[in-house]
């Protein structure tokens, strides 16, 4: 009885560790290899002291083997493959050593040797990706966010490659390009609407030896001004230029409507192009974050009036004639005569400064001479009065004369 409880606990205790025989990194069935770092496949739990074999496949032909006291021996007709084990440990290895990728797809086999317990998986060889040329980039008039990022030197045998970018709150998105080549991994989003930091990553599989994530920043722009030609006259040019403070983050779009930008230039105007209006528009935001209105006002001559201008006006005010006076009759006064009108009367474009300043001085050389003779006219006559006085007074001479 004694004897038969003994050989229960001793195969218990054998069945145990033959049943605790595994593959390391074995997932569903499957263990990543990758060829540029020499990943090793590790058989785990084998029972001591115990010899442990490996194989191609279930059953199939024997790679090599490994004793308990880490004496190892490969089988000659395979050389692709190295094993190793630590005396008496519980692990044994089994390294690829070349051509990797011709041990797509096979299933290798741990067997711990003198029992049926055993750990099989298959191989997938890969090569890690690496991550180049990859930016994100913004669209402030369509306000998206994109992302490109070249992946390379990928490999996976069992051809299953992945790309996806993480944006705000989690959020996945994007894919390969072509999923044929599985090179270019790009997204497309819309921007977030609320102003704040937020951060864009790419990942792969095969998994990529270096990483790459840029942040992007949402700040609203700043304040609009304007800056345009003023009173334009006739046949001249207009230069209009519209900016803002700062162009916030994307940066602003600012342009003129109908041009190409934030200058807008105008030649040779006329005055049928008094009154029309252009806009500016500020893109921010997923659509016109502001606006201005520029009115072109022309300044041009007319038989009645000079009509000027001002800019960023909504209408247009001509300029007002000035209202003419009559003398009364019977004033001859010369500076009366030389206008009727209570302020100063339009002045003929033939007219220059230096034509007025010459009939000026005329006038008063011709006013000095009439004042002259007017003087002289008086003191003849006083001097006939004198004369006449003499003759009528007795004892007077004509001596007595004086001019």
């Amino acid at each position: 009885m004694t004897l038969t409880v003994h050989l229960l606990l001793v195969c218990l205790v054998y069945c145990t560790f033959a049943a605790a025989l595994t593959i390391r990194n074995c997932i569903n069935g499957q263990v990543e290899v990758y060829e540029d770092d020499g990943t090793v496949v590790t058989c785990s739990d084998i029972a001591n002291p115990s010899d442990v074999v490996w194989r191609r496949g279930v059953g199939g032909e024997a790679i090599g083997e490994c004793k308990a006291d880490g004496t190892c021996s490969p089988v000659y007709l395979y050389h692709d493959y190295a094993l190793s084990r630590a005396p008496y440990s519980s692990d044994s290895r089994l390294t690829i050593v070349r051509d990797y990728r011709a041990n797509g797809g096979l299933e290798v086999t741990c067997q711990q040797m003198g029992s049926t317990s055993s750990a099989r998986c298959k191989l997938v060889i890969k090569h890690h990706s690496v991550l180049n040329q990859c930016k994100i980039t913004t669209d402030t008039e369509r306000w998206t966010v994109s992302g490109v990022c070249q992946v390379q030197q990928a490999f996976a045998s069992d051809n299953s490659y992945t790309c996806q970018w993480t944006g705000p709150n989690n959020n996945v998105f994007g894919a390969f390009e072509d999923g044929s080549t599985h090179q270019v991994c790009s997204f497309t989003q819309p921007l977030p609407n609320q102003e704040g930091l937020y951060t864009y990553r790419v990942s792969v599989s095969p998994a990529s030896t270096n990483q790459f994530s840029q942040d992007v920043r949402i700040a609203a722009p700043g304040s609009m001004a304007t800056s345009c030609s003023w009173k334009i006259p006739e046949g001249g040019n207009v230069s209009c230029v519209c900016r803002i403070e700062h162009p916030g983050s994307p940066p602003a779009v600012v342009r003129w409507q109908g041009q190409d930008g934030d200058l807008m230039i105008m030649s040779d105007v006329q005055r049928e192009d008094n009154g029309t209006q252009f806009e500016c528009h500020v893109t921010w935001g997923g659509g016109i974050y502001t606006s201005a209105v520029y009115t072109l006002l022309v300044e041009y001559e007319s038989h009645e009036s000079t009509v000027t201008s001002s800019q960023l006006s909504s209408s247009h005010l001509p300029s007002t004639l000035p209202t003419p006076t009559i003398s009364p009759p019977g004033i001859r006064d010369c500076a009366v005569m030389a206008s009727v009108y209570n302020s100063d009367p339009p002045m003929p474009p033939e007219f220059s400064s230096e034509a007025v300043i010459s009939s000026v001085a005329a006038f008063v050389v011709l006013v000095f001479i009439i004042h002259v003779a007017i003087l002289a006219i008086r003191r003849r006559r006083e001097g006939m009065k004198a004369i006449q006085r003499e003759k009528e007074e007795p004892g007077g001479t004509s001596d007595s004369l004086s001019w």
